[in-house]
């Protein structure tokens, strides 16, 4: 018992080494609790149990009255040996039985500021394995004085182990608040940003995750910019891209210090100032290019980017620059379904708000990539990322808003409407509110598909954007171009129940521009419908007075949208007329400001409302108010320079066209034909159909088709337009038209040119005499329109026809006469 073996050992110490029983032996043998080894580290039974797990032992010894201060040679308590194996059991029972005679907390992080690799090893792993499950310990390891032992070691020349794992015991208490504020405050970060510079790439792992906490919080995010993060990690990144196989390991060590950069970039002036660094974007494009096919990695990397361009113009133009545009387009064609989805997220947030970086993504063919990629995937997140990329890269270009939906066809649209994702039935919404306006629509597919039956259901939405989209593409199915109703879109709106659920919103929604949107489509669904009017004039709940007290929101865009409502329900309606002069509310006065505006669009919705309300207002004459509102309307057709403007004007003229007599008269009078005629050959389809359609109806007015006539003979191309769009030609105008071909394609000798001889051995095609020439009919008003000269053909006979002058096919084109 008491004789000592070639290791230093006495029975009692070996026993408690491999966990044999001791019981007996210090039962009998009292003095060998207390006994120390011999091989220079003195040390006793317990701390021998200690550092080898056996916490029976240790129980049992500390019942035997065991030492429980007793300390090896190198001064390594009781709680420094359980720590060094890592017995987290022990040191809990010590904690737990004996916390009034050993601090196990005070002692294991005063241990973790060891300068002795192997045992701050140890600490470390200790405090890691016990913060890791119990919230008491995270407590306890911070009022116990961690941060500032796990700041000592990262200042420290300890080597990787070493701050690796005290890294990992941060990781579970940098959560905390007063944990990370106390970190900041004792100027932790900049020693843990050196980390992202590491020589082994799992200290530069669990830093960046600790970062990535940090970050959150804004004085954190601060000194991580401060202490020179991003160069940190560009130059991480460098090394990486021109290692000529480097280690997975190397570009896992990415993810977290990427993912720190979209942490970061939730502050703007972060997100500009990490923008701004030299070199980044071109680095992490040349870094995206060699990524692994780890998803992780390439998602972070992907992240990365996409929050540092994400609502920054400056950033998303350097992207671009970068030849970011091109990268992503040519990786979509090849990676894998899963990484393709993180790269339309980046072209996505490259191009949300940037017509700049709208235009270069679409100059590289994206829009048939993004197609491609939507019709080969149809699930869920395809769906969803696809389509808002392409909503965000349409942006507010108006040939790629119809374009986009078209080639997404209607089909896909309808069934987006009734899909479970919130995101899909507002997208869906939009595109089908595309497809359903303009001169070329898909209205009658779009009804007859079941869009009205989804729409109305969105209607019903608890999201307010949804709501008001579904509102919107439900007014233009109900109308045309120049408000010419379409019946199965508004029968079928009513048929859904929309109207009873339109009132409501009118009525009660808290939103005010669910409410006027909704007034303005209800209004929509009623022209030209009797049914529905009737339906609304026996709903007990609709009033006109609720549309009137949105005239005077201090909105100025729920004002005039209020007033086209009001407008809309009065077109050529006498009933509503009638209605609405009753309110006595209806002044010109409301519409004065949007007269003045030097806002086009203002201005020309402000004037179709006047004319239309006229009649029922009460403090301006007729025809006053009617004279400004049609001045005001030509004057934008006139001097407009934004098509899409244009386009409305012109959609407003041909609601106009057809409305009460004078009023068309009184357009084509101050030259609205002239301007109409002149937008047939713009280049923006909408503007160019919009403007046949209005001049189809003006057609009917003697003096408008007179000038339309001059317009088509000066370029006979502008009939093609006008037959392409109009809704309705006036047969009269056709029959002008066809005459002029007519008269325009036969021959005419010039002047100049001698009249041909007949020799006297030629037969004469008739003996001697000229039969009737048979003539194209003159009108009967010719002689006033210029036909006054005659021309004699002599013959045989002496007979004489009147003709009419002859004149040069030029002379014609130029509109001198008429037909």
């Amino acid at each position: 018992m008491n004789e000592y073996n070639n290791r230093g050992y006495l029975t009692v110490h070996s026993a408690c080494e491999q966990g044999f029983d001791i019981t007996k032996m210090i039962d009998n043998y009292q003095h060998l609790i207390e006994s120390e080894t011999n091989d220079g580290t003195n040390s006793t039974p317990l701390l021998i149990a200690a550092a080898n797990g056996r916490l029976a032992h240790v129980q049992l010894l500390l019942q035997r009255n065991a030492r429980i201060n007793a300390i090896t040679s190198k001064n390594l308590g009781v709680v420094e040996m359980a720590a060094l194996g890592q017995h987290v059991p022990i040191l809990e029972y010590l904690h737990e039985q004996h916390a009034d005679k050993i601090n196990v907390w005070k002692l294991l992080v005063k241990f973790l500021m060891c300068d002795m690799e192997k045992e701050c090893v140890g600490a470390a792993k200790t405090i890691q394995k016990m913060t890791e499950s119990k919230a008491e310990h995270r407590e306890l390891a911070f009022t116990s004085g961690a941060v500032l032992s796990i700041i000592h070691v990262l200042k420290s020349e300890l080597g990787c182990d070493a701050k690796e794992e005290t890294l990992k015991c941060l990781l579970n208490v940098v959560g905390m608040e007063k944990v990370s504020e106390q970190f900041v405050a004792c100027a932790g970060v900049s020693p843990l940003v050196k980390q992202v510079g590491s020589t082994s790439p799992q200290v530069a792992f669990f830093a960046g995750q600790n970062l990535k906490e940090l970050a959150a919080k804004p004085k954190g995010a601060e000194d991580i910019l401060h202490n020179s993060y991003v160069p940190l990690l560009l130059e991480r990144a460098r090394q990486i891209f021109e290692a000529e196989n480097p280690d997975i390991a190397e570009w896992k060590a990415l993810v977290p210090l990427c993912e720190t950069v979209a942490v970061l970039c939730a502050n703007e002036a972060h997100q500009k100032a990490i923008g701004s660094v030299k070199g980044f974007f071109e680095l992490f494009v040349k870094t995206l290019n060699r990524c692994p096919d780890d998803l992780l990695i390439w998602n972070s990397i992907i992240k990365a980017i996409s929050s540092v361009t994400a609502g920054n113009q400056q950033n998303q133009l350097s992207f671009i620059a970068a030849d970011g545009g091109s990268c992503a387009i040519g990786l979509l064609n090849t990676k894998a379904k899963d990484q393709q989805i993180g790269l339309v997220d980046l072209i996505k947030s490259a191009t949300v708000g940037n017509e700049t970086t709208q235009k270069a993504i679409l100059d590289q063919g994206v829009i048939n990539t993004l197609m491609r990629l939507l019709k080969k995937h149809r699930t869920l997140d395809v769906q969803i990322n696809v389509s808002t990329a392409l909503k965000a890269i349409v942006g507010e270009d108006r040939h790629l808003q119809r374009q986009v939906p078209e080639e997404m066809g209607v089909p896909l649209l309808l069934e987006y409407l009734s899909h479970p994702s919130d995101e899909l039935k507002f997208i869906g919404s939009e595109f089908v509110g595309q497809m359903a306006q303009g001169p070329r629509n898909e209205k009658d597919a779009i009804t007859g598909g079941g869009g009205i039956i989804a729409l109305v259901r969105l209607v019903q939405s608890e999201h307010e954007r949804i709501v008001l989209s579904a509102i919107r593409t439900l007014r233009f199915l109900c109308l045309d171009v120049g408000y010419i109703p379409h019946k199965r879109s508004q029968n079928s709106l009513r048929d859904a129940k929309g109207l009873r659920f339109l009132v409501a919103l009118l009525v009660y929604a808290k939103n005010e521009f669910i409410q006027v949107e909704a007034a303005l489509t209800l209004a929509s669904a009623c022209v030209g419908n009797d049914k529905n009017y009737e339906f609304l004039s026996n709903h007990p709940d609709f009033n006109h007075i609720f549309i009137l007290r949105l005239m005077y929101n201090e909105n100025p865009d729920v004002r005039l949208l209020a007033g086209m409502a009001l407008a809309t329900f009065a077109y050529n309606n006498v009933a509503q007329q009638r209605i609405l002069c009753d309110t006595n509310s209806i002044r010109f006065q409301l519409w004065h400001e949007f007269l003045e505006s030097t806002n086009e669009l203002y201005k020309c919705a402000a004037a179709f409302q006047v004319v239309v309300l006229a009649r029922v207002m009460v403090d301006e004459a007729q025809a006053i108010s009617c004279a400004m509102g049609i001045k005001a309307l030509v004057d934008v057709l006139a001097k407009g320079t934004d098509d899409a403007t244009l386009a409305f004007a012109a959609d407003l003229t041909a609601r106009l066209a057809h409305t009460r007599g004078g009023v068309p008269d009184a357009t084509v009078a101050i030259g609205a034909v002239d301007h109409l005629a002149r937008h047939l050959t713009s280049a923006d389809e909408e503007l160019k159909g919009n403007a046949a359609i209005a001049l189809g109806f003006f057609t009917y007015l003697s003096a408008a088709e007179k000038s339309l006539l001059q317009h088509c003979r000066k370029n006979p191309e502008l009939v093609d337009v006008l037959t392409k769009y109009a809704r309705k030609i006036a047969d009269s105008f056709m029959e002008r038209w066809k005459h002029f071909e007519y008269i325009a394609s036969v021959p005419v000798r010039h002047k100049s040119e001698p009249l041909p001889r007949r020799r006297m051995h030629d037969q004469p095609a008739v003996a001697m005499s000229m039969p009737s020439i048979a003539l194209p009919k003159i009108p009967s008003k010719s002689k006033e329109r210029g036909y006054t000269q005659e021309v004699t053909i002599a013959s045989t006979r002496r007979k004489s026809i009147s003709l009419p002058p002859i004149r040069g096919v030029k002379s014609l084109m130029a509109g001198n006469t008429t037909n």
